[in-house]
């Protein structure tokens, strides 16, 4: 969904572009880290009483499904299962 006008799109843009490289960087990695709270509370919310290494796989799930075929996604995870503790 994109409910922002073409004209205001183009604005921001040239905000942004208008910004220091790092200043942009920045400004990215954190709004990385805020979705990734939001994701990790949403997680915790349907999974209250599972384990670090539980919500940890759910957050790689939830952000990067979509990234790898379902035998990779699987190995994957079989992967970092084997690294946390239960």
């Amino acid at each position: 969904m994109n409910d922002t006008s073409a004209t205001v799109e183009a604005r921001y843009r040239v905000m942004l572009l208008s910004l220091p490289p790092q200043e942009r960087m920045r400004r990215a990695a954190a709004m990385f880290s805020d979705a990734r709270k939001l994701v990790e509370e949403s997680i915790r919310l349907r999974h209250a009483h599972a384990s670090a290494g539980e919500l940890k796989i759910e957050l790689f799930k939830r952000l990067y499904a979509c990234d790898f075929s379902e035998p990779e996604l699987s190995a994957i995870i079989a992967h970092l299962t084997s690294h946390f503790d239960y």
